[in-house]
């Protein structure tokens, strides 16, 4: 009897640029093994961000080995980055990404794509589309940015961005000042049960689910000092950086990771976890997920874990 190889050719030919066919015949369809997405806190990357030696650019949260991705990234879907920009040259980035979510950390300046400008300063959310390129310069001395895009997912499904001129995602900023007024009415509020006392940022084309972009969540989530925020699941990963945390930590699946100011945790999905704060001051924290993705496919998949 002839082997598979040679009946396939028998049927559809051997022409150059068309793909042989692959059969499979699992006894289950759901063994696929593939590499976990890590609890993982970015303690290097963090470092060299902060340190005034590092020069001007940018450093990739990248766990592509961990994940088995051939691509950088820091879950599947997501790929977070530092930008560390000085007043003395622009920082120039193209990303194949539908879109592109920031938030700034330190020092004041200007982002731009095409004929559009923000300006920016410390405690400032903005989004940007995704293609073309977009033009990052500090105002006086260093700034840091933390940019999030959805990179991964467009490498993974090997498609390009839109043309960011289309209007589709426009650039938006969300001062810090407003969000700081929203919270304080958001804390006036008692006897909320969520897992949060939070802020999301949003647009017109993500209202429906909260998100900045069709995908991606962009969220300023607080504790109160003493707070224990009750312990909970969701299928979505979630990319955790800390503004303010100290005395606080997070309970990843039984699992204690204590927080760094400016650092990134991961927190992987379907993961229980709970957040603590210990310490003096209000918790905060911005937080980027791919929730959009599960709020689509009807997977969202909250529930409390107590």
């Amino acid at each position: 009897m002839a082997d598979r190889a040679s009946v396939s050719e028998a049927i559809h030919g051997n022409h150059a640029g068309i793909g042989a066919p692959i059969f499979r015949t699992p006894s289950n369809a759901f063994s696929v093994k593939i590499p976990k997405v890590p609890c993982h806190l970015f303690e290097e990357e963090r470092l060299a961000a902060l340190d005034d030696a590092t020069p001007a650019g940018a450093i990739a949260l990248d766990l592509s080995a961990r994940l088995g991705l051939a691509y950088p990234a820091t879950t599947p879907s997501l790929l977070a980055r530092y930008l560390i920009l000085d007043d003395s040259s622009a920082l120039e980035l193209s990303t194949n990404a539908t879109g592109e979510m920031y938030y700034v950390a330190s020092g004041h300046g200007a982002s731009s794509k095409g004929d559009v400008k923000l300006e920016w300063q410390a405690g400032d959310v903005f989004c940007m589309p995704g293609g073309g390129v977009t033009t990052h310069r500090a105002g006086r001395g260093r700034a840091l940015l933390l940019q999030c895009t959805d990179e991964p997912m467009l490498n993974f499904l090997g498609v390009r961005p839109r043309d960011p001129a289309d209007g589709v995602i426009k650039p938006t900023l969300y001062r810090g000042s407003e969000i700081d007024l929203i919270l304080k009415d958001v804390h006036s509020r008692a006897g909320t049960d969520v897992a949060g006392k939070a802020v999301f940022c949003t647009t017109p084309i993500g209202e429906a689910t909260s998100t900045v972009t069709p995908m991606m969540v962009g969220v300023i989530n607080t504790l109160e000092a003493g707070g224990d925020q009750r312990a909970h699941r969701h299928n979505a990963v979630a990319l955790t950086f800390c503004i303010q945390g100290e005395g606080c930590h997070s309970v990843i699946e039984g699992q204690r990771v204590d927080w760094r100011k400016f650092g990134v945790m991961v927190t992987p999905p379907t993961e229980a976890h709970s957040h603590h704060n210990r310490g003096q001051e209000l918790m905060r924290s911005f937080v980027m997920q791919d929730s959009g993705l599960y709020y689509h496919t009807r997977a969202v998949g909250f529930a409390y874990c107590d």
